[in-house]
């Protein structure tokens, strides 16, 4: 069996776009890092991702319009949504809990601090890629939320007040301005808002990539392995971790 021994290493396992960055702050404030995964970084989840970041991502699912429209999501009449009556049943606890914050109060208050979140991770995003040489991945000309009548842009006022209360960079765009900006959009379009803080990402396969390469460079260890436990070793700071191929770790702390 391979034992390693690793002292007050932290080991991350996972190495998706949470997990990679997660290793690089680490690595920034001068611990050892090592980062796990079953697979090449960024090739499950992330690999998928929409590769947006955006403000516009503050307003929280279970927000008030969440009540308003009960019904007709428990009788699947949104093609949005679908559920398993049986697996409803088996987490009733959780989903009441859920709903019992989609009030005003509330979701006033998770709306402010997943704004905070998103600020950050825009700022260190953009420090990120900087250093990793990935500035090319990346276009900050905002995204649009396209709306094809004026009933489909009037049910989006709260989310505008939302974001105009934290002070969101939008635009309101009319048909002629959608195609403006647009040109190569079908013209069904009678509303749009142009969310200007965010940016966008062509790969986020590859700027994972970027990002782990980073990683390495700064001395980071990175190892293909499926961890399949992690145990606490009793009395001690120290964790054992085990895997695939008889994998062995030892490390003082896991992320």
């Amino acid at each position: 069996m391979a034992i390693i021994e690793v002292g007050d290493t932290v080991a991350v396992i996972g190495a998706g776009m949470v997990g990679v960055c997660c290793a690089l702050e680490l690595q920034r404030r001068g611990v050892e890092v090592t980062l796990l995964d079953r697979r090449e970084p960024g090739r499950e989840t992330s690999y998928g991702n929409a590769g947006v970041m955006s403000r516009s991502s503050l307003v929280p699912l279970n927000n008030p319009a969440l009540r308003e429209m009960a019904w007709q999501l428990l009788l699947k009449r949104l093609p949005s949504f679908r559920y398993s009556a049986r697996y409803a049943l088996r987490h009733a606890a959780w989903i009441k809990s859920f709903m019992s914050h989609a009030d005003e109060r509330a979701s006033l208050a998770t709306a402010s601090a997943l704004d905070q979140l998103i600020v950050l991770s825009l700022g260190e995003h953009r420090r990120l890629m900087h250093e990793a040489g990935a500035t090319q991945r990346m276009r900050d000309d905002g995204w649009l939320f396209l709306f094809r009548n004026d009933a489909a842009y009037a049910a989006s006022q709260r989310s505008r007040r939302t974001y105009e209360r934290h002070g969101v960079n939008i635009e309101t765009l009319d048909a002629e301005g959608i195609q403006r900006l647009e040109p190569h959009l079908a013209p069904i379009f009678s509303r749009a808002l142009w969310i200007k803080d965010a940016i966008t990402i062509d790969d986020p396969g590859a700027l994972i990539d970027n990002y782990a390469r980073l990683f390495v460079e700064r001395g980071g260890t990175l190892r293909r392995v499926e961890v399949t436990s992690a145990q606490p070793q009793p009395g001690h700071r120290r964790w054992t971790l085990r895997g695939d191929d008889a994998f062995e770790l030892t490390v003082g702390r896991v992320v």
